[in-house]
Protein backbone atom coordinates (compact mmCIF):
# COMPACT_ATOMS: atom_id res chain seq x y z
CA UNK A 1 0.00 0.00 0.00
CA UNK A 2 1.54 3.15 -1.26
CA UNK A 3 -0.18 6.78 -1.32
CA UNK A 4 1.99 9.59 -2.36
CA UNK A 5 1.60 13.18 -1.25
CA UNK A 6 0.04 15.34 -4.18
CA UNK A 7 2.65 17.83 -4.20
CA UNK A 8 5.58 15.19 -3.85
CA UNK A 9 6.81 10.93 -4.00
CA UNK A 10 6.63 11.36 -0.09
CA UNK A 11 4.72 8.39 1.02
CA UNK A 12 2.10 9.51 3.17
CA UNK A 13 1.35 6.10 4.82
CA UNK A 14 4.14 3.97 5.04
CA UNK A 15 3.89 0.40 5.92
CA UNK A 16 6.45 -2.68 6.39
CA UNK A 17 5.89 -6.19 6.50
CA UNK A 18 7.15 -7.78 10.16
CA UNK A 19 7.89 -10.89 10.40
CA UNK A 20 5.05 -13.51 12.33
CA UNK A 21 5.41 -13.62 15.91
CA UNK A 22 7.35 -10.44 16.18
CA UNK A 23 5.32 -8.78 18.12
CA UNK A 24 4.65 -9.56 21.94
CA UNK A 25 2.69 -8.55 24.98
CA UNK A 26 3.84 -7.65 28.61
CA UNK A 27 6.60 -6.84 30.53
CA UNK A 28 8.13 -10.53 30.79
CA UNK A 29 8.67 -10.51 27.35
CA UNK A 30 10.20 -7.38 26.65
CA UNK A 31 12.65 -8.13 29.71
CA UNK A 32 13.43 -11.36 28.06
CA UNK A 33 14.25 -9.88 24.84
CA UNK A 34 16.44 -6.53 26.23
CA UNK A 35 18.15 -8.57 29.00
CA UNK A 36 20.05 -9.95 26.63
CA UNK A 37 22.24 -6.73 25.98
CA UNK A 38 24.46 -4.57 28.30
CA UNK A 39 23.07 -1.75 27.85
CA UNK A 40 19.23 -0.34 27.40
CA UNK A 41 18.40 2.78 26.30
CA UNK A 42 14.50 3.78 26.60
CA UNK A 43 13.02 7.15 25.25
CA UNK A 44 9.57 7.96 25.03
CA UNK A 45 6.20 10.31 25.13
CA UNK A 46 6.16 12.40 28.41
CA UNK A 47 2.44 10.85 28.78
CA UNK A 48 4.10 7.00 29.95
CA UNK A 49 4.09 6.51 33.50
CA UNK A 50 8.27 5.82 33.46
CA UNK A 51 7.67 4.20 36.93
CA UNK A 52 5.37 1.89 36.09
CA UNK A 53 7.84 0.99 33.10
CA UNK A 54 10.87 0.65 35.06
CA UNK A 55 9.70 -1.06 38.26
CA UNK A 56 7.98 -3.87 36.48
CA UNK A 57 11.23 -4.45 33.92
CA UNK A 58 12.78 -4.16 37.29
CA UNK A 59 10.78 -6.74 38.37
CA UNK A 60 11.42 -9.12 35.78
CA UNK A 61 14.85 -8.52 35.56
CA UNK A 62 15.48 -9.54 38.89
CA UNK A 63 13.42 -12.83 38.23
CA UNK A 64 15.53 -13.51 36.09
CA UNK A 65 18.54 -13.12 38.18
CA UNK A 66 19.64 -9.90 36.80
CA UNK A 67 20.60 -6.35 38.59
CA UNK A 68 19.55 -3.59 36.43
CA UNK A 69 20.05 -0.20 37.30
CA UNK A 70 17.86 2.74 35.80
CA UNK A 71 19.09 6.36 35.67
CA UNK A 72 16.11 9.12 34.82
CA UNK A 73 17.83 11.51 32.96
CA UNK A 74 15.53 14.21 33.99
CA UNK A 75 17.45 13.94 37.32
CA UNK A 76 20.19 15.29 35.75
CA UNK A 77 18.26 18.43 33.88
Amino acid sequence: HNKLSEDSSEDIDPSFPIETDAIQVGYATLAKEIGKEATVILEGYIGVDWDEVCNSLRSEFQNMGLKPSFINISDFL
